[in-house]
């Protein structure tokens, strides 16, 4: 448990303002390797080494400034020979030891034990940045103008809550892939019902959010009477979406 304290700007539940208060949350540092970013700054590291070895090789040490020769002295030795010529030595030992932490960012969460849950809840930044982006064919060419600051906390508190909403559903629908592919591996119910939560499975995972609220967007109802029209009329799909409805809808947990 980390403790934490905080001085109190108001007073609110008991506690004056000015006061502090102090309280312990357990911390989990979650450390994940991105291997494109992790080549993209090898390169950039790499182009930077050649630049300075030259600049040192050239006998431009002084017109560095102090953060580049402190860069230079870490990664370079160099010296004076014969001929007037500088010699300019990488140090292997320091460029190597830099490079094993290419790539590499931490995420630290007070609620997520599992990695993947907080690097799920991680880039969900993306959907709130892309949020505010403004395409020209979603507004029909109308430029998204507001006149008034009430009108601009209006659409942010709008924005907030669809967000929320949002959020929450990905969640739910997330939570309903985990307990189909966990029912898909439950040796105790039937062979045909496993096979059912599998296909169940694989369709959510292969389904975004939006898709999902077209597939159940009901703008008509259909109705069968006629009996052999009824044996042609595939029911496996409404199996499945009641199927799907019965975990997703599910609040044991």
């Amino acid at each position: 448990m980390t403790p934490f304290e905080w001085k109190r700007q108001r007073t609110r539940n008991g506690v004056a303002a000015g006061d502090t208060e102090s309280k312990s949350f357990r911390l989990y540092f979650h450390y994940f390797r991105n291997n494109a970013r992790a080549v993209m700054e090898a390169s950039a590291f790499h182009t930077k080494l050649k630049s300075y070895e030259m600049s040192l090789a050239t006998g431009k040490e002084n017109e560095m400034d102090d953060a580049e020769l402190k860069f230079a002295h870490r990664y370079f030795s160099w010296k004076r020979v014969r001929g007037g010529g500088i010699k300019v030595i990488p140090n292997e030992e320091a460029i190597l030891a830099a490079q094993k932490d290419f790539g590499i960012f931490v995420i630290l969460s007070n609620l997520h034990a599992s990695p993947w849950d907080a690097l799920r809840r991680y880039r969900r930044r993306n959907d709130i940045e892309t949020s505010y982006r403004v395409v020209k064919s979603d507004l029909d060419g109308r430029k998204p103008r507001v006149w008034t600051m009430t009108s601009v906390r209006g659409q942010e508190i709008c924005r907030h809550v669809t967000l929320g909403y949002r959020f929450v559903l990905q969640s739910m629908m997330e939570r309903t892939a985990q307990e189909a592919e966990r029912r898909a591996n439950d040796e105790s119910l039937g062979k045909t019902v496993r096979k059912q939560y599998e296909k169940l499975t694989a369709w959510i995972r292969s389904m975004t959010l939006k898709q999902l609220l077209d597939w159940f967007d009901c703008v008509e109802r259909v109705e069968v009477r006629n009996r052999v029209d009824q044996y042609r009329w595939s029911t496996e799909t409404t199996a499945r979406d009641q199927m799907f409805l019965e975990l997703f809808f599910d609040e044991s947990d």
